[in-house]
């Protein structure tokens, strides 16, 4: 992170690195917090029930 910049990696099957300017990057980070009082779907991944 810089002072105009943040850097971080993504990817799954490899990891890659992107640079992006810090308001594009709390406007992408924003863009998967839900909205309040937002009804969530938990039927997959940590909260399924096959996992219990």
């Amino acid at each position: 992170m810089t002072e105009t910049h943040v850097v971080f990696d993504w990817g799954r099957e490899e990891q890659k690195r992107m640079t992006l300017p810090i308001d594009e990057f709390i406007e992408r980070f924003l863009y998967h917090v839900p909205p309040p009082r937002s009804i969530l779907v938990r039927s997959y991944g940590l909260y399924s029930q096959v996992k219990k």
